[in-house]
This record gives C-alpha cells, structure tokens and sequence, in this order.
C-alpha cells in the first residue's frame, strides 16, 4: 500500500509561501539594482540611510532560497 502525500491544504500552504518568498527576494533584489540612484536622490530610504545593509538583505534572500527549497523538497 502506498503512504498518501502531504493534503492538498499543505501543499497549497508550501506554494503559497514559495511565491511569497519568491515576491520578497524580488523587492531585495530592486534593493540592490537601485542601490546608487537611491543613495544619490533618495537617501531617506532605509539602505541608504545604513537601517538595513545590503548584506543583511542578501542573508535574508538566501535564507528564503533555503526554505522555499525545503518546502519544494518536503
């Protein structure tokens, strides 16, 4: 007899969580593209300002890489 898989509550759970994660690596990537036109005309803005660095967002980008791979995975 086969083990029946995750229920299709989960595995809407996992996708829904994997475009959001997805959604969120796309807002830091804009981050890094508008680095230096923000830093120039929009200093305000929390990267520019030093609040969040550039680095942090890249750990938090790869960290939702890690998850969305064990919700893909699971």
């Amino acid at each position: 007899m086969k083990c029946p898989g995750p229920s299709i509550l989960a595995r809407f759970a996992a996708a829904f969580a994997t475009v959001l994660l997805f959604f969120l690596q796309l807002r830091i990537a804009d981050e890094f593209k508008d680095y230096e036109e923000d830093r120039r005309c929009r200093p305000h803005r929390p990267v520019p300002r030093g609040l969040v660095s550039l680095g942090e967002l890249k750990a938090v980008a790869g960290a939702a890489a890690v998850v969305q791979a064990a919700l893909a995975w699971g």
